[in-house]
This record gives C-alpha cells, structure tokens and sequence, in this order.
C-alpha cells in the first residue's frame, strides 16, 4: 500500500511540474521548517541575486546581537548621513532622527527600507562594513556555501549573490532559533504617522496559514520571494527567485505551498536542507534578469491591484524617539482605516522641528526594491509650536 501512495505522490507531483512553465522561470525551493526535509527544489544550487532577501540576514545578524546582549530591542538607532543616502526604498528620517531598534526592525522587514538596514547595521556592529563581515561569517557558520554580502540591504552590487537552497538555510534558522521574533515577518503594514506601508508579501492575509517572509526586488533579481506558511501545526518554506512579477511571484509561492500541504511533494531520497549541498553542474555567474523584467521586452506587470486588497491582519504603527530620550509609544496595533480616512498621529516629536523637509528621490530605476515595490513617503516636518503668550 506504500509503494501505490508513493507512486500516486509521484504521479501527482509529474502533472504538477509538467504544466507550462515560463521561460523566465527562475529557482525554487521548499522545505519543511521543523524538520528541514526538502520537498522539492529547481536549480536550487544557481547564483542569483538577492535584492532585498538580503533583509533577512540582517534582521538574523541583529537578533544574535540582541540575544548576546549588545544591545535590546528598545536601543536607539539613529539614521547616519551614511543611511539617508541610500536609493530608494526608503523611509528618509531626517539625519539625527532616532527610533528604538523594535520599530527599526519593523521598517526593515515590512517597508523594506534601505536607509534603515544601514542605521540597523551601524548600530549593531559601529560601522556598515563591521556588520557586512558578520553577516558574512554568519553565512559561513550556517553553511550557506554560495552566498557572499557586499551591503545589508541588497541593492545592486555584482558580487551579492546568494541560492535558494542558501535562503532556506537563512530562513529555517530564523524559524528556529528565534521564534520570539516571529511576528514581525507577519505584519501586513506599518504606520508613519498618516502614512501606511505596506508589505509586499501578498501571501500575508491571503493565503491560508501565511506568516511570512520576505520579498526582494532589483532589475538584476527579477521578484524574489521567501514565504513561509503553516496549516494543522505544519510549517513550510517555499523559496521563489527571478519571477517576472509580483504577482507571478505570489502565485508561484501559492502553487508550491499548496502543493507541499497536499502532500504533493514528497521528501527528496530524506535530504535535509543542511545536506543538500551543490554539486559540479551549479551555475558559476548569476543569472541577470535585467531583459526580463526592466528591458524594452519586459513583461507588462499589474501588480497595483495587489495593494488595494483588505487584509485580515492588523498594521503596527511605528515612531520616532522623542528628543529628551524617553521612548514613544510604538508597536501599537491599529485598525485598518477606511479609504481616505486614515487615522494619524504626529510623527516628529519635541526637537524635530528643525529638521530639514524632505523631497522625494529621483534615484535610478535599479536602484531598490522599484515600481510596485517603491513607494517614497516625503514625511512632512511640522509647524513649530508657539511660544507661550502669542
């Protein structure tokens, strides 16, 4: 009776595989997070671009540093002039603007903001190039054999390169070694004041037992996915890379999930992530998407639509720290607001007054986590108050 169910598993996942798959199909993989047992990989072993995916190695990088006692999730971090350069996305806090390290986190995973994995970087480890040697051993102690950093945040740079089998290695480590942090890869939005953010995962609040975990997006990269979900107490990953789209992304994540619940997938001969290691046929260079999805030729991409769903998830408001040093309020949830009326709270604090306003960037189309996945939130400086007596 086994070898029948073993069979109808592998008929099963044939039709799946067999179905038309675009050229620009990229690498996947997926696994079950507990156990570590991959389920079905694809070009696995090739060089690619991480763009944003990056992310998740900081926010793991930070997590040790917090669980080693160099600093709490309520330390202040404070955007450098080095940060506020970065291209977009961005937040784009005034130089001297601080936040604690919980909202900062927030803005990285969710906003997916540049200028915020810097300040992160420099304030975890005193410089960004200190933190990219950690992230870099860090990738070493967890056997992720292809994958070299260059920056924290994945914007272009030829020699940031990672695998997918490398990202599920990165994300089942966040899984288990750190589910108190758990939460902030399901947040669907965060709010700026009056501005809400939202997170690109369009799995979350979407898909049925969604709870994560990053997307990435740069020309080179094509769109990146790492989503995690989790039905009847089972966890998997599903690692999606080079997609054409956003929402090609999302469904090819929602295919292969879908397919792992089912139990369509099957383990590959008991191979575990940790062993499932590359072999002579790996790709040397990685591929550029570039033609693909930035290129005369792209393919047309209708991704806003995606943005205008309801989730059933509740945003998290995030804030500045006041100029006397006491911490704000944050982390609050708040109810998602009806169009057009969205409620808001003043973002600058006492002292912010005199920061300079801000303008949105004009970086260059590869320049971040673009189109769909770049949303410039010129943040308004308020009007001094008045002196007492006038």
């Amino acid at each position: 009776m086994q070898g029948i169910y073993r069979l109808f598993a592998m008929l099963v996942i044939a039709a799946y595989f067999a179905a038309p798959r675009t050229a620009a199909a990229g690498p996947t993989f997926v696994f079950d997070a507990k156990s570590g047992t991959v389920l079905h990989a694809e070009n696995a072993h090739d060089l690619w671009y991480p763009a944003s995916l990056t992310k998740l190695m900081t926010a793991y990088v930070t997590f040790k540093a917090v669980r080693g006692g160099r600093l709490t999730m309520d330390s202040p971090v404070a955007i450098s002039s080095q940060a506020l350069a970065q291209p977009p996305s961005k937040v784009g806090f005034p130089v001297g603007s601080r936040l604690t390290l919980s909202d900062a986190l927030h803005l990285l995973i969710v906003k997916s903001a540049n200028d915020i994995a810097v300040a992160v970087a420099e304030t975890v480890s005193g410089s960004e190039h200190n933190f990219v040697n950690e992230m870099n051993a860090t990738s070493r102690a967890l056997g992720m054999t292809r994958t070299q950093f260059v920056n924290p945040h994945g914007l272009p740079a030829p020699d940031q390169v990672t695998t997918a089998r490398d990202m599920g290695i990165l994300s089942r480590a966040i899984v288990q070694e750190f589910p108190e942090h758990a939460a902030l890869f399901e947040v669907p939005a965060v709010f700026v004041g009056k501005r809400r953010l939202s997170s690109h995962n369009h799995l979350l609040g979407r898909y049925n037992g969604a709870d994560g975990m990053k997307t990435g997006f740069i020309c080179a990269s094509g769109f990146n996915l790492v989503a995690s979900a989790t039905q009847s107490g089972w966890r998997l990953v599903a690692v999606v890379l080079g997609q054409t789209s956003a929402i090609q992304r999302k469904e090819e994540a929602e295919k292969l999930l879908e397919a792992g619940f089912r139990k369509a997938l099957i383990g590959i001969s008991g191979r575990s992530v940790d062993n499932y290691l590359p072999g002579p046929a790996a790709s040397m260079n990685p591929t550029n998407m570039r033609p693909m999805v930035c290129g005369p030729n792209r393919v047309p991409r209708p991704d806003r639509q995606l943005n205008a769903a309801d989730h059933r998830l509740s945003p998290v408001r995030v804030a500045l720290l006041p100029a006397d040093g006491t911490v704000a309020a944050s982390n609050v949830p708040s109810p998602v607001p009806r169009p057009d009326d969205a409620p808001g709270a003043a973002l600058f604090t006492a002292g912010a007054a005199a920061a300079p306003a801000l303008r949105p960037s004009t970086a260059a189309v590869d320049a971040g986590d673009v189109g769909s996945e770049q949303d410039i939130v010129p943040l308004p400086v308020p009007r001094p108050k008045r002196a007492s007596g006038q």
